[in-house]
């Protein structure tokens, strides 16, 4: 351990999914596998198939909810992880420039890519900390597209489940 330096927790991988898993659970959403008795907060989607014409309905409209309400946190985590790693890069290409700069100028020669990526995040932590917001950031908006996903599969399963009953009592006219 440098001198000077304070004794934290070693981030690791488990830091970034904690971290989406505590933003989804706050979402409110609901996760499947649920009941039809009160589809606001408990879906079962394996029971769509067998619900009535009120009950689809009610569940476009809970699925159509959660999308949108998804659709909108997974844009703003996007700019949000978008913006992070521009100012990554754009810090992170000088600091490479400086360390190689200070090489040259001591009179050593150039290191190699791999070393002047371990020597800038080696010594200037706050790229290194914002290296590990965008990857936290990162498993968030993977995690937020994968709910977005399911529930925008689900909603257009009811959608062409209303449509198929649709068609059939018009056939049976």
């Amino acid at each position: 351990m440098q001198k000077g330096r304070s004794m934290k927790k070693r981030w690791n991988y488990s830091n970034a999914t904690d971290l989406a898993e505590n933003y989804i659970d706050n979402l409110s959403v609901p996760t499947f596998g649920m009941s039809l008795e009160s589809p606001d907060t408990d879906l079962k989607f394996s029971d769509v198939i067998h619900a009535s014409i009120s009950k689809l309905e009610e569940y476009l409209g809970v699925y159509g909810g959660y999308k949108s309400l998804l659709e909108q946190h997974v844009a703003d985590i996007e700019a949000r992880k978008g913006a992070m790693e521009a100012q990554f890069d754009e810090a992170y290409n000088i600091a490479m420039y400086q360390v190689a700069e200070e090489h040259l100028g001591k009179g050593l020669r150039k290191p190699t890519k791999e070393q002047l990526r371990g020597e800038v995040m080696l010594t200037r932590e706050s790229l290194a900390n914002l290296r590990r917001d965008i990857i936290d950031v990162s498993t968030l908006y993977a995690r937020l597209l994968g709910q977005l996903k399911l529930y925008t599969s689900a909603f257009a399963t009811v959608s062409r489940i209303v449509s198929l009953r649709t068609q059939a009592y018009k056939d049976s006219e």
